[in-house]
C-alpha cells in the first residue's frame, strides 16, 4: 500500500490504477493460500500467482514488478534458494515452514503493495502433535485459520497453519489499519 488514510489521498494517476493493482495483487495472495496443499508443487504456486496477476495469462509476475520469487521457505533459505520459481518440481510437504512474501510495484504512477506471513504446512499427524504439545498455540492457529476463512473469505486448506497475527492481511492504505482487502 501507500502511507495514506483513504483512497482520495492518492494522486489522480494512482486512483486510476488502484482498484486493479491492489485487488489483483490480493487475488494472487488468495490463490497462493488456496492452492497451498500437500502434493502440489512450488512451481504450481508460482504458476497460480503468475496467472492470477496476468489475468489468466503467464507474465503477471513481471507485469506487477515482482523481481523476486513469490515466497520462500523460512530459515536460511530466504530468497537465495527458494523453490518458488517457474517449473519447480519441489513438492509441498508436511513440515515445511513457508513465508508468503512478495511485493508488487507499479513504477508510473508509483504504487506498491505487500503481504508477508509465515505459516507451517502440517498433515493431520503433525497437526495432532502440535495440538498435544501446545494446545494454546494450536488454539491461536485455529483462530487465525477462522479469521482467514470467515473474514478474508480465503478457502484455506487444513494443512496451512498461520503463524502471524495478521495472516493474509493486506492494508491498501497504511495509515488506515481498519481497511483490509478480502475476497469477494
Amino acid at each position: 500500500g501507500v502511507y495514506i488514510g483513504k483512497s482520495e489521498d492518492l494522486t489522480m494517476e494512482q486512483q486510476k490504477i488502484r482498484e486493479d493493482f491492489f485487488h489483483t495483487y490480493f487475488a494472487s495472495i488468495v490463490a497462493y493460500y488456496e492452492n497451498f496443499k500437500i502434493g502440489n508443487t512450488c512451481g504450481d504456486i508460482y504458476d497460480k500467482v503468475d496467472k492470477t496477476l496476468g489475468e489468466g495469462e503467464s507474465g503477471g509476475i513481471e507485469k506487477f514488478g515482482i523481481t523476486l520469487n513469490p515466497g520462500h521457505l523460512i530459515h536460511t533459505d530466504e530468497w537465495t534458494n527458494s523453490p518458488f520459481n517457474k517449473d519447480s518440481k519441489t513438492p509441498i510437504r508436511s513440515g515445511m515452514g513457508v513465508q508468503c512474501d512478495y511485493t508488487a510495484m507499479n513504477q508510473d504512477p508509483y504504487l506498491t503493495v505487500h503481504v508477508e506471513d509465515g505459516f507451517v504446512v502440517a498433515n493431520e499427524e503433525l497437526r495432532n502433535e502440535i495440538k498435544d504439545i501446545s494446545p494454546s498455540c494450536f488454539e491461536r492457529i485455529e483462530a487465525r485459520q477462522k479469521f482467514m476463512r470467515e473474514i478474508l473469505n480465503i478457502d484455506l486448506p487444513e494443512e496451512v497453519l498461520p503463524l502471524s497475527d495478521l495472516p493474509g492481511v493486506c492494508f491498501p492504505y497504511m495509515a488506515d489499519i481498519n481497511t483490509v482487502l478480502y475476497k469477494d
